[in-house]
């Protein structure tokens, strides 16, 4: 990988740090002097202006929200761990303290739902396995304060589909789509719940990628279970799913996707690398994986097997259109989203054109809760007609 193609990525929906970023990345995730100065830089580049009158009034938190973008404020309660555990002094991260007591406060509030849920399903039989926010805090973070969790991501069989949504929805749990029942199977991984102002996704699938379907077989069958009575998925397979996760366009800058990365990697053996090499293989999704891995060993984070790391550095990136879409900034030209779902559906289903449309047709269907194809259409006319009056408007917004 070519440092000019990482500068480019870099540049791209957030998917790579930018220099502020990668400061504050290296301060939450390294340790020891690195860590130390690369907090420093970091503090000077914001430039944060902590006195004693912004302190009394309680105007701190928001000071240094002002002056962040929202992915870096998802690393602030990490970067407080990180440089309060190596005893360093500093105002900002004595101010980080109650927003870090906060975020652990919110995520045991999320347990406490899962649990509530875990049980039920449990008494109707129904497996149930976890990814992303809560599961990393548990396994890899190993701290719930660690890391802001929005909602909690569930995944079922397909075949349990309808009884766990009547089970999210007895559990007092109110839907966020007029029929969640329903599943549009080539564009949509999961439906949204939502109760005391907290989120749930309710997943079948982890990936809106058309991965094989081995893939999906596979998890259940390495998915690790404990004494909760929920499972979750293999760290090969939450390492292949949060680089994938990661390098999707985002308007948040998804630069956590590093930190997630690089905490799961530490936990990695011989066998944990082994099978996820495998995945890569199998998946022929060679090019996101490349990239990533050689980025996080590029500065530090990470250290690959030699076996493995050959393998990035020798096989010849042939980026996937799926992938160059994806990474892509989207801002100016939204088009780019109905190639991408196209693309999507040529490559899990059809080539057929009248086969395409009809499943293009219901993604936004579902998207745009219409009843016919006629709304539907009537909706992209208009903003079709929005888009050619007032271009930097994005294009098929829900």
């Amino acid at each position: 990988m070519m440092n000019e193609d990482l500068n480019f990525l870099a540049q791209q929906s957030g998917i790579l740090p930018n220099a502020q970023q990668l400061l504050l990345l290296r301060a939450c995730l390294l340790t020891g002097e690195e860590s130390i100065q690369s907090f420093e830089k970091w503090v000077k580049m914001i430039d944060l202006d902590i006195n004693n009158a912004s302190i009394e009034k309680g105007a701190v938190l928001p000071q240094i929200y002002d002056s962040l973008d929202l992915g870096s404020q998802r690393l602030l309660s990490l970067l407080y761990k990180n440089i309060s555990d190596q005893e360093y002094t500093h105002s900002l991260i004595v101010q980080l303290k109650s927003y870090y007591k906060y975020i652990w406060y919110k995520n045991q509030i999320l347990k406490s739902r899962l649990h509530d849920l875990s049980k039920a399903f449990n008494q109707k039989g129904i497996e149930l396995m976890i990814f992303k926010g809560i599961a990393l805090s548990e396994k890899y973070y190993q701290d719930y304060g660690k890391r802001p969790t929005v909602d909690l991501d569930i995944i079922v069989p397909q075949k349990s589909w309808d009884q766990a949504v009547d089970l999210v929805l007895n559990n007092g749990w109110t839907s966020k789509s007029r029929n969640p029942y329903h599943l549009p199977l080539s564009q949509v991984s999961a439906h949204s719940f939502d109760k005391d102002k907290l989120d749930l996704d309710l997943h079948y699938r982890v990936s809106y990628y058309p991965l094989k379907e081995s893939f999906y077989k596979n998890i259940w069958k390495h998915s690790i279970s404990n004494d909760f009575g929920y499972k979750t998925l293999h760290p090969a397979y939450e390492l292949f799913f949060t680089i994938l996760h990661g390098y999707q366009y985002n308007e948040i800058p998804a630069i956590r996707w590093i930190a997630d990365a690089t905490l799961i990697i530490k936990s990695f053996d011989t066998t944990m690398w082994n099978m996820f090499y495998k995945l890569i293989r199998e998946q022929q999704s060679i090019s996101p994986f490349q990239e990533a891995l050689l980025y996080l060993q590029t500065q530090g984070f990470i250290s690959i097997p030699d076996e493995i790391s050959t393998f990035l550095i020798s096989h010849k990136t042939v980026q996937n259109p799926l992938v160059i879409i994806a990474t892509k900034s989207r801002t100016e030209n939204s088009f780019a989203l109905v190639k991408l779902k196209v693309s999507q559906i040529r490559r899990k289903h059809t080539n057929n054109p009248i086969k395409i449309m009809r499943s293009l047709l219901n993604h936004y269907a579902y998207e745009w809760e219409k009843k016919n194809y006629l709304q539907v259409l009537i909706m992209c006319f208009i903003t079709l007609v929005d888009k050619i009056i007032s271009p930097k408007r994005k294009l098929l917004r829900k």
